[in-house]
């Protein structure tokens, strides 16, 4: 499980990108696609470890670009 603790919302997509799909991962966050344009992660937890900005977590760990995330329906917070 992922948890995201901090986002913002990008109005642009990603022509041909399927949502849920990382199109950058980098120093100034994960981008992914989704189904009204993009969502930058900057700060995320995964089950059991503890909080991370996303370049300290991407230092550790390798998601390559194309790489598609699982699609969970979250309450709360606002959709991008």
């Amino acid at each position: 499980m992922l948890k995201l603790w901090r986002t913002s919302c990008l109005e642009s997509g990603r022509a041909g990108a399927i949502p849920g799909e990382v199109v950058a991962a980098g120093r100034d966050g994960i981008l992914v696609v989704t189904g009204k344009g993009m969502l930058r992660i900057l700060e995320l937890q995964l089950q059991g470890g503890r909080r991370l900005e996303a370049a300290d977590f991407l230092r550790g760990k390798l998601i390559p670009k194309g790489t598609v995330l699982g699609s969970n329906n979250l309450a709360g917070g606002e959709s991008c």
